[in-house]
């Protein structure tokens, strides 16, 4: 073979490393192709004013009025960064921007700026957490106080790890799983309040009333929020029902609870308190008003001295049937006629007191009373019903999402129930029927209702009231209480020191 008459240093290429091979010129322009396509992306969207590039997701229904307007709740910049150097800082800095809104709104530490559900005398107060740690925004149109079930079980799967004091169950995971009884069911629990009423009584079938036969149903009595409906045994107008009045404001009159057993309302038409139906002193009976006793008796004495101004031949009968026997009082002075009507009027006011609180069809029927045994001298206590307007002290329920349901289908032992001791709210097994994950199908289904903690718990301290007076423009303008505990409090109308 003959030789190459090229230098044998010429025969190779040695800046092969200079030329590119089409696989590296391939790979160099999808590079910058890969580059171009972002920046030609984002550009492209601020021409066109689209935010959703850099955006995480359409706000909450709460928050909708703030999605153009991202400074109102950013307020910190590389708050991102912040997050990884001290957490603690960034989460304040995140809830400031939270609290500008909500400081009036939902109580927190003014020290750490966290809901607790701690109150300010705890001795172990919980760490400090962000509040967009349980309440995720960017997430879509839902409500911000639907907490995934996650945040919670979190801690409450093992208080006693956190070292938390708590007298509530140290571990649950879920509330179809091992979420405890309720506490009204357990360890004998009885219903204390302090009146006299049988349900099995008042729902038999064709009960006595003044209108014949009757078949009470449970919506006789118990409504959700203010009802529109006529209460069927009322009798408005007849007397102000002044223990039993309540306003619109209190929780009992949102739709959510029972609106408050009410004497004109619910028992009147039943239970009249008739007083004097034989002798027939006020042109047949009187219906006593349902009030205090001292209101009673003034309301009684009334009606006797204007009866007897108008009969003055009453003053020849004693209150028992006696006869008197004294002359005729047509030719006695004003001032005798004056004293003997006193005194008729309360003889009469005593028998009829004696009546109402010793006659077991009275007062007695349903209220407990503190009295002595000799009435004259002293009016009876009727104790305070004291009847329970929320059951779940730890939990909400709303009685109006559950209208659907037949009243016995949850208080099932009301028909049967004679005591009032007897606790008529339903078991923790009734609600797993609805609230746990789908199982089955067709009849035999059950489940598929939330049962998120959040469904039934909240987690912030009851709100705190802003107070009354205030402008427009303090309310859109209000800062957080920067303060910390036990320091000195801010002068009227400042809200930053």
């Amino acid at each position: 073979m003959a030789k190459s008459s090229r230098p044998f240093w010429e025969q190779f290429e040695l800046d092969y490393f200079r030329r590119l091979s089409p696989y590296r010129a391939t790979k160099r322009w999808l590079c910058v192709v890969a580059a171009l396509i972002p920046v030609a992306w984002v550009a492209l969207a601020a021409v066109r004013n689209d935010s959703s590039l850099y955006n995480s997701g359409p706000m909450a229904d709460a928050h909708a009025f703030l999605a153009s307007d991202c400074a109102k709740c950013h307020t910190t910049p590389w708050r991102g960064v912040l997050s990884l150097t001290d957490p603690p800082r960034a989460d304040r800095a995140m809830n400031e921007a939270c609290l500008r809104c909500h400081s009036q709104s939902i109580a927190h530490d003014a020290q750490t700026f966290t809901a607790r559900h701690l109150g300010a005398e705890a001795s172990t107060p919980e760490p400090p957490m962000a509040c967009a740690g349980c309440h995720r925004e960017h997430q879509g149109p839902r409500k911000l106080a639907e907490v995934a079930t996650e945040r919670c079980t979190s801690c409450h799967q093992g208080l006693q790890a956190i070292g938390a004091e708590t007298t509530f169950h140290d571990s649950i995971t879920a509330f179809h799983a091992d979420h405890p009884e309720f506490r009204r069911l357990t360890n004998g629990a009885t219903d204390a309040s302090r009146i006299k009423l049988n349900h099995a009584v008042h729902l038999k079938p064709n009960l006595r009333s003044p209108d014949g036969p009757v078949q009470m149903a449970c919506s006789d009595c118990h409504r959700a929020g203010r009802s529109a409906v006529p209460w069927p045994y009322a009798r408005p107008g007849l007397h102000d029902d002044v223990a039993g009045s309540v306003v619109a404001s209190e929780p009992q009159m949102q739709a959510a609870y029972m609106e408050p057993i009410r004497y004109s309302l619910h028992c009147v038409r039943c239970h009249e308190l008739v007083v004097d139906p034989l002798k027939e002193l006020f042109g047949g009976s009187a219906i006593v008003p349902h009030d205090e006793p001292a209101a009673i008796q003034t309301f009684l004495r009334g009606q006797l001295t204007a009866f007897i101004q108008k009969h003055p031949e009453a003053l020849s009968r004693r209150a028992a049937g006696r006869t008197d026997r004294r002359p005729a009082l047509q030719d006695a002075p004003p001032d005798e006629v004056n004293r003997l009507s006193l005194e008729w009027v309360e003889e009469e006011l005593a028998a009829l007191e004696q009546q109402m609180y010793f006659d077991k069809k009275s007062c007695i029927l349903c209220h407990e009373q503190d009295m002595a045994k000799e009435l004259p001298g002293r009016l009876p206590r009727i104790v305070p019903p004291e009847i329970p307007s929320r059951w779940f002290e730890h939990a909400s329920f709303d009685h109006s999402r559950h209208r659907v349901l037949d009243c016995l289908e949850c208080h099932a032992g009301a028909s049967e129930s004679t005591r009032t001791s007897d606790v008529l709210l339903p078991g923790i097994e009734t609600c797993r029927a609805c609230h746990a994950p789908q199982s089955g199908r067709g009849e035999a289904a059950t489940g598929g209702v939330a049962d998120d903690c959040s469904t039934c718990h909240t987690y912030h301290q009851p709100a705190r009231n802003p107070g009354p007076g205030r402008t427009l423009r303090e309310l859109t303008a209000l800062r957080v209480l920067t303060e910390p505990v036990g320091s000195a409090p801010l002068p009227p109308g400042r809200t930053t020191p």
